[in-house]
């Protein structure tokens, strides 16, 4: 989960950085694509950043270029093409898709608790490489398929909302099963050093 380890911090160019790095800039075009309801162009670049989100910590690991810098860009990466699609998905509601506020509101609280938590732990020095749970990466995988799914029945023009309810569903359930973990794991790393 939290490990310190003796990295070298002036290692930030690597490709799986690159990367990540490729991922966040693609937010606004996506955005812009979800706005204008062009589903078929959302679609291609959802699917390109997600399967950047795959790619970079593969090679990373493969190329042994595992970073700090990486090990926060990758977690702010996800954070911030998810919280991007849902604003835009719940304020705009394009095609009357109905993704309820409290849903994004949990995201939000979710992810700036961790936030805040890992800030907490970086400003005492016990905090290292940052490594996703099993758990962290289920929530991730369910979020993209979610966000996926919503691209692709919106380019088909066919809404099935009880699907979508279950995603919010398993999605709330294990954003706050994360949040427990991570918190658990947190304290044991703040109790130890």
């Amino acid at each position: 989960m939290y490990q310190n380890k003796s990295v070298n911090f002036a290692q930030i160019y690597t490709i799986s950085n690159f990367l990540t790095l490729m991922r966040i800039a693609v937010i606004p075009f996506l955005v812009y694509q979800i706005i204008h309801k062009n589903w078929y162009l959302a679609a291609i670049v959802f699917t390109g950043a997600a399967l950047t989100d795959i790619l970079d910590g593969f090679l990373a690991r493969s190329l042994n270029q595992v970073t700090v810098l990486g090990s926060y860009l990758d977690p702010l990466a996800d954070k911030l093409l998810f919280i991007s699609c849902y604003a835009v998905l719940i304020i705009c509601k394009p095609n009357h898709l109905d993704i309820p506020r409290w849903f994004g509101l949990t995201v939000l609280g979710k992810e700036f608790l961790l936030i805040i938590g890992a800030l907490i732990l970086r400003y005492q020095g016990k905090l290292g490489i940052i490594q996703a749970s099993k758990l962290g990466k289920f929530t991730t995988f369910m979020q993209t398929c979610f966000l996926w799914y919503i691209c692709v029945v919106s380019c088909l023009n066919i809404f099935f909302e009880p699907a979508i309810q279950v995603f919010l569903g398993l999605i709330i359930l294990f954003m706050i099963l994360t949040l427990l973990e991570y918190s658990y794991f947190g304290y044991k790393q703040w109790r130890s050093l």
